[in-house]
């Protein structure tokens, strides 16, 4: 098992993975490998050498774990606090900081919030106008950081 964590300071202090595979065998069997990781193809290699063990490995910020995260085919789990500040910065007019929360997350997980908040609308029997919004993001090529100008547009509109 795999487990990508966001921690900076983990990071710093943790040595690459590179560097623990010779003594692993030293490291008992149930116990997690905590390493850093730089998204080398060493590093892939690695961890399929040693499929059998549970890794942690740390990131410094969202964008390099989601590129982790694709580049070892593993799923996307997004902090339920930061779902929830991605919907206070698209929704709250007050507050208005949806394009500087999407530069701090990046394009590709800040698709992935639109289209998480979206789909949990939509489960929940709501026709959300953040549905019609996320085509315009995954099918036309419209930016995350424009989300908050369409969806208050949408607004303005009446649908």
């Amino acid at each position: 098992m795999v487990q990508i964590l966001v921690n900076s300071a983990l990071f710093e202090v943790c040595p690459p993975l590179s560097e623990i595979e010779p003594s692993m065998e030293h490291i008992a069997a149930g116990v997690p490998i905590e390493a850093r990781w730089g998204n080398s193809k060493a590093e892939q290699e690695v961890l399929n050498r040693h499929k059998d063990r549970e890794f942690k490995l740390y990131v410094t910020d969202l964008p390099t774990k989601e590129r982790a995260v694709a580049t070892l085919e593993l799923p996307l789990s997004l902090d339920s606090n930061l779902v929830g500040t991605a919907c206070v910065a698209l929704i709250n007019k007050k507050l208005y900081n949806w394009r500087e929360f999407t530069r701090n997350v990046g394009p590709a997980v800040s698709r992935h919030i639109i289209l998480k908040l979206a789909a949990d609308e939509i489960r929940k029997g709501n026709k959300p106008k953040l549905a019609y919004i996320a085509k315009d993001v995954f099918l036309d090529g419209v930016t995350p950081g424009n989300v908050d100008t369409l969806l208050r547009l949408r607004q303005l509109r009446g649908y």
